[in-house]
């Protein structure tokens, strides 16, 4: 598995996600994909969380999600 990658385990300690970007605003939105996946643009997933200690999902308005997919199109095109 590829050390540079953030990953993301369930409370059984079983390897679930890998983190692609975090996004540090008022907020922290992080996206993800499947372990698995190769594809930058396919079953990618966000979350948005107050911050890394309380991480309880909030609510992501449309002008997030613009943001978000703004902020990680700019990434990928770079």
């Amino acid at each position: 598995m590829n050390k540079n990658i953030i990953t993301i385990y369930d409370n059984e300690n079983i390897l679930k996600y890998k983190i692609l970007l975090v996004i540090k605003k008022d907020y922290n939105y992080i996206i993800y994909t499947d372990l698995n996946n190769e594809n930058i643009n396919k079953n990618l997933y966000a979350i948005k969380i107050l911050d890394f200690n309380d991480q309880s999902p909030l609510p992501i308005n449309d002008d997030e999600w613009q943001m978000i997919n703004n902020e990680y199109n700019k990434l990928i095109n770079n």
